[in-house]
């Protein structure tokens, strides 16, 4: 009987691990078309994070960043006609959510139309901890792109003529 006992413990372990897992953190970082009013992103906000609650998650953090020029050319077919666009309105949401409805959320966030691009990924421990604002990454004199924690020395810090082109 003790084997039994040992493969219930573990079947229970296992099971309270499943429910420990049962949500995971995640950042939706998202592009919103140059060609939205600024005064409509953040009722676009909204709707990407009603999209989130009607999928169970619960939002933890948001950031409306401001406009951003792009490091490249994105192509979006917008009302009938195939246009370029070389900057946009950056956004972030961070959020709980049970991993078996991320893809169905990513493809709804993905269909509005207003959005030029986005990105889903899981959070780490640490992103989860020391979560990283664009905004105020700019007014702070980062590089773009760059993260840097404010206790590094100086020299971690990417010198604006050595970012990448167009970033």
């Amino acid at each position: 009987m003790p084997a039994t006992e040992a493969r219930k413990g573990a079947a229970e372990e296992a099971e309270e691990q499943d429910s420990a897992d049962e949500f995971a953190r995640y950042a939706c970082a998202f592009h919103i078309l140059p060609t939205v009013a600024e005064e409509e992103v953040s009722a676009l906000m909204e709707r990407v994070k009603a999209l989130i609650a009607a999928a169970g998650g619960v939002v933890a953090e948001e950031e409306l960043a401001g406009q951003v020029d792009l490091a490249y050319e994105i192509a979006k077919e917008t009302g009938g006609s195939r246009r370029r666009f070389n900057a946009a309105h950056f956004c972030w949401v961070r959020f709980t959510l049970a991993p078996s409805a991320l893809s169905a959320l990513a493809e709804e966030v993905g269909r509005l139309p207003e959005i030029l691009r986005h990105l889903v990924v899981r959070l780490t421990a640490e992103e989860i901890q020391k979560p990283h604002f664009a905004r105020a990454a700019r007014q702070r004199g980062e590089a773009s792109g760059a993260v840097v924690p404010e206790d590094a020395p100086a020299e971690a810090a990417v010198p604006e003529a050595e970012s990448a082109p167009g970033g």
